[in-house]
């Protein structure tokens, strides 16, 4: 107690001291047991009355929350306010600086502004942060699509993710691995009365099915087509006659009011359903065979009734008469018998008596006119009917559920390849017009853009997601009206291959590109954004209805050109399918053009050309010599020299025009595994970005699931059943399935 008051006498007021008050008045008074008292709003701590406001007590010697004895003297009381801490207003873990909230770990800050240990800041720009790591290469700078999450570049659409590290509404991260983003994607939820069937939802009556792809009874899917369910009528009943359990059924028969239900006066008493409902029941006020019908006794089946004044189906009480019951009603081939009347099922778009068939609905309410409206989404289509209102259309075809237009009408043209706008642009016979912005002012003034430019600055420029090819020029396939979604690209690269899914400088080469020689270059920056090479003989014929033919109509054909594709070989110039994901092999190259070797069958139809073992057809000489008439011949006619008239060797065109050539493509045979020949997929780069050819380029067809049909996914821009992957599972196939090498599901 005694050390309490003397800590008590040393934090009072400046004025007081122990056993004296130098104030004149403490305000303490006398209390008959001996204590003090306080006058308010002082309080008694100790034996002084002090102030807690003044001194920041919240209780004697106790610091209020924002002070704190700092100097560590009582006499003051707690005189330092502490720190506020400012509320950042940021989300997560972003903190203020400035007026900004920014991501100190992205810009490489310790705190705000000052750069964290092993970064500089060497541009000057706040915005990037500091961007240089000290004795080391410039940070790398991602490119094209990507982004940089942490110390990588990911494209955020192939790791499923919103921002680095979030996952997008419609995946998650299941596994808990960073590295292969959110893999798992989350289940559709469909709202009633729509069904999920393969993350589509559906309404499983307007496709005729029971469950997901199973039909129900009496349809069945004729034309093997998931998008339009089971649309074929399996049995076509006489009149008098309903479809029961897979076969047609008479109910007056059976004694059924509908199928498998009885009459009134009859019961199934042996549950067997093959005849009916074969047991009579008595009425107790009426002999056997007769039920109660008001005040008679009436023969149900003999006035064909279901029950008391209800006809059975195929019968009407046409003559009004109950005295004689329901009449026969016949009906003429072709209809049923709806209520009292015949109809054609067909001609009102009914699959049964007023239920409307898929595609139509009857928004008038009107049964006369059975379903009168049609519906379905923009460009797709149950038959080529649907497809002829299309605009400006010549000739169109319904494939696969889709509108395809296979030619416009005269003047007009299908620029933006979407069946959905018809052929919108008027073309006046010149191919030119297609894509056009209109007349140009400036250096071009009154002049109008040609297809694939657009006037930016009073110049015409090309537009290179118009074009194909990521430098604007093509250098194959430069019919674009012909040729709107295939381009064939010259250039060069350095990174090796031709399995490659993401550009590797920013689409930057070609053969007018900013960097013509390709240099940290891979094959697929030579095609524009929205564009990639093409994946294989199936993708390239899915984009032109002319496969190769015309590539290089309108270019100098003496030059050598060889357009390449993703497509490797098993063996003996035998294209493999498509490479969509994980290639199947690495053997030989194929393409189009006029150099190269001939490729072996129809299964590498349009790609007609091949580079042989180590690219020899496109390196080695033939024997070729130009002779008198001006013609070539070559005496090696055999093997990397047999082009079947189509191909050429180098040496070819070095006869034919007088000049020397140095090859352009190199399948290195210095490199580990080359040597047999077998890995020209994975060594192959190409110089001389003006000579020899490229690659050819193929239009994205989607982009999501949701662009391709009902059963397909989209992976690597094109739509398929499946894909497998790299540790041999399949994704795209359902339960019991497995993805084939032409990626469907068998």
């Amino acid at each position: 107690m005694k050390r309490l008051m003397l800590l008590l006498c040393s934090v009072a007021a400046v004025c007081i001291s122990c056993g004296d008050d130098k104030s004149g008045d403490t305000g303490a008074q006398n209390t008959p047991s001996g204590g003090t008292s306080c006058d308010a709003p002082k309080t008694l701590c100790g034996d002084h009355c002090v102030s807690l406001a003044d001194l920041h007590w919240s209780s004697c010697g106790v610091c209020t929350s924002d002070y704190q004895d700092k100097d560590g003297s009582a006499d003051n009381g707690c005189e330092a306010k502490k720190e506020s801490i400012p509320q950042t207003g940021c989300e997560g873990s972003l903190i203020k600086c400035g007026d900004d909230c920014v991501d100190l770990l992205a810009l490489h800050w310790s705190v705000c502004g000052s750069c964290a240990s092993g970064y500089e800041d060497q541009d000057g720009d706040a915005s990037n942060g500091c961007e240089f790591k000290s004795n080391s290469e410039p940070i790398v700078t991602c490119s094209g699509t990507q982004v940089k999450c942490g110390e990588s570049c990911v494209v955020l659409a192939d790791m499923h993710w919103s921002g680095c590290g979030v996952c997008t509404a419609d995946y998650e991260d299941a596994d808990g691995n960073a590295a292969n983003g959110c893999e798992s994607k989350r289940p559709v939820v469909c709202d009633a009365p729509l069904t999920n069937c393969d993350d589509v939802c559906v309404e499983l009556d307007a496709m005729h099915w029971s469950a997901c792809g199973v039909c129900v009874v009496g349809y069945e899917d004729k034309d093997g087509n998931r998008a339009n369910g089971c649309e074929s009528v399996i049995y076509e009943c006489p009149a008098g006659q309903v479809v029961c359990a897979g076969g047609c059924t008479d109910l007056s028969q059976n004694h059924w009011a509908s199928c498998g239900v009885c009459i009134q006066g009859y019961a199934d008493s042996d549950c067997d359903a093959s005849n009916g409902c074969e047991a009579k029941q008595e009425s107790p006020d009426c002999e056997a065979g007769y039920v109660k019908c008001g005040e008679d006794c009436v023969d149900l089946a003999a006035g064909h009734w279901a029950s008391c004044g209800v006809c059975l189906d195929g019968y009407a009480d046409e003559d009004a008469q109950p005295g004689n019951g329901c009449e026969a009603l016949a009906c003429a081939g072709g209809q049923v018998r709806c209520g009292n009347t015949c109809v054609d099922l067909n001609q009102k778009h009914w699959n049964s008596c007023d239920t409307c068939r898929g595609g139509y609905e009857d928004t008038d309410g009107n049964a006369a006119n059975g379903c009168e409206n049609k519906v379905m989404q923009p460009g797709a289509c149950y038959e080529v009917a649907d497809c002829q209102t299309l605009s400006h259309v010549a000739s169109v075809s319904c494939d696969g559920g889709f509108c395809r237009i296979s030619a416009c009408a005269e003047g007009y043209a299908d620029c933006d390849g979407d069946a959905v706008t018809g052929c919108e642009v008027v073309s006046a016979r010149d191919y030119y017009h297609c894509g056009a912005v209109g007349a140009c002012t400036g250096a071009d003034a009154g002049s109008e853009c040609k297809l694939g430019e657009q006037c930016a600055s009073g110049v015409c420029k090309p537009v290179p997601e118009i074009i194909g090819c990521s430098d604007g020029t093509r250098e194959g396939f430069i019919d674009l009206m012909r040729f709107n979604n295939l381009a064939a690209c010259g250039g060069a690269w350095t990174v090796r291959g031709i399995h490659h899914n993401i550009p590797a400088c920013g689409r930057q080469s070609g053969n007018t590109g900013s960097n013509r020689d390709g240099n940290g270059c891979n094959l697929e920056d030579l095609c524009a954004e929205g564009w990639h090479v093409c994946l294989g003989r199936g993708d390239v014929m899915t984009r032109s209805d002319y496969g190769c033919d015309g590539i290089l109509d309108g270019v100098n054909q003496n030059e050598p050109a060889l357009f390449i594709t993703r497509t490797s070989s098993r063996g003996s110039l035998l294209c493999d399918p498509d490479t969509v994901g994980v290639p199947l092999n690495m053997n030989d190259i194929f393409g189009c053009g006029n150099f190269g070797c001939f490729a072996t069958g129809n299964d590498c139809d349009p790609l007609k050309l091949s580079s042989h073992n180590l690219c020899s057809a496109l390196r080695q000489s033939c024997g070729c010599s130009k002779q008198g008439d001006g013609s070539v011949t070559c005496s090696d006619n055999s093997g990397a020299c047999y082009g079947n008239n189509i191909g050429h060797s180098i040496d070819y065109f070095s006869a034919l025009n007088g000049k020397s050539y140095s090859p352009a493509w190199d399948c290195s045979s210095d490199l580990p595994d080359s040597g047999a020949g077998e890995q020209e997929a994975r060594d192959i780069l190409k110089s001389q970005p003006d000579s020899q050819g490229g690659v050819m380029c193929c239009k994205d067809q989607c982009q999501a699931d949701a662009d391709c049909g009902v059963g397909l996914i989209c992976r690597y821009h094109v739509c398929v059943e499946c894909i497998r992957k790299e540790d041999g599972s399949y994704e795209g196939c359902p339960t019991g399935k497995t993805c084939t090498q032409q990626h469907t599901c068998e």
